[in-house]
């Protein structure tokens, strides 16, 4: 059902990124466009999940989670990531690990690693992870980032 707002909120522009998840020495990746800092000292992210989703589950029992930021040339590739064989997701990827051990895709633009500090349930479809920045770095310093105007949809959070 389309509501007269909605409009509005697919004006707002997020960044296109991939968390990749390591479940017992498999790893997950899944693209998530609601992240943000929220807090400098100590340096908090949040990001929100699809309550339901297979990455959803895994980050609730994970203690890291590795976010890649992706260059604006990547749009096609990471819909791979949108499929439902997680085991499979990396086949044909060049990838390499950081040091404390986060899968980073070779043309992510920079990295963070992280640690979940808490879940949070606002109520919504949507869980809100705060995740505390441990370690990264950039790789690309002149690359632009994947924006969701590089994206051919806007996610609305419904599907």
């Amino acid at each position: 059902m389309e509501r007269p707002w909605q409009d509005v909120l697919d004006r707002l522009i997020y960044g296109i990124h991939l968390i990749t998840i390591n479940i017992d020495g498999v790893y997950n990746g899944t693209i998530v466009s609601w992240l943000t800092q929220c807090s400098y000292e100590p340096t908090l992210l949040a990001l929100a999940i699809r309550k339901g989703r297979l990455s959803h589950e895994q980050l609730l029992h994970s203690e890291k989670v590795c976010i890649n930021l992706l260059p604006r040339e990547t749009p096609t590739m990471i819909k791979r990531f949108k499929i439902p064989d997680w085991q499979n997701k990396f086949e044909g990827i060049e990838y390499f690990h950081t040091p404390m051990n986060g899968r980073v895709i070779e043309n992510a633009v920079a990295y963070l690693d992280c640690s979940l500090e808490k879940s949070i349930d606002p109520g919504g479809d949507h869980t809100l992870f705060i995740v505390k920045v441990l370690d990264g770095k950039m790789l690309k310093p002149k690359s632009l980032l994947l924006t969701t105007e590089d994206y051919d949809s806007v996610y609305r959070g419904n599907i």
